[in-house]
C-alpha cells in the first residue's frame, strides 16, 4: 500500500486519485523519524495511524 501509484483493485472501472497518498505520508513520517501503521477495519475500510514525536 505504500508503493507509489498503488491500487488495490486494478479491475475497477472507477479510478479516482493518483495512488500517491500513502507513499507521501510514509516519506514525510520517515523524514521525521515517525511511523505509519495501517489497520484493516473490515472489507472496505482501513485506519491509518501516523506517529510523530513532539519537539521540545
Amino acid at each position: 500500500m505504500f508503493e507509489r501509484f498503488y491500487r488495490h483493485d486494478k479491475t475497477s472501472q472507477h479510478h479516482s486519485g493518483s495512488g500517491l497518498g500513502l507513499s507521501i505520508v510514509q516519506a514525510i513520517a520517515n523524514a521525521h523519524k515517525g511511523t505509519v501503521n495501517i489497520t484493516n477495519k473490515d472489507e472496505y475500510c482501513f485506519e491509518v495511524t501516523v506517529g510523530l514525536l513532539i519537539a521540545k
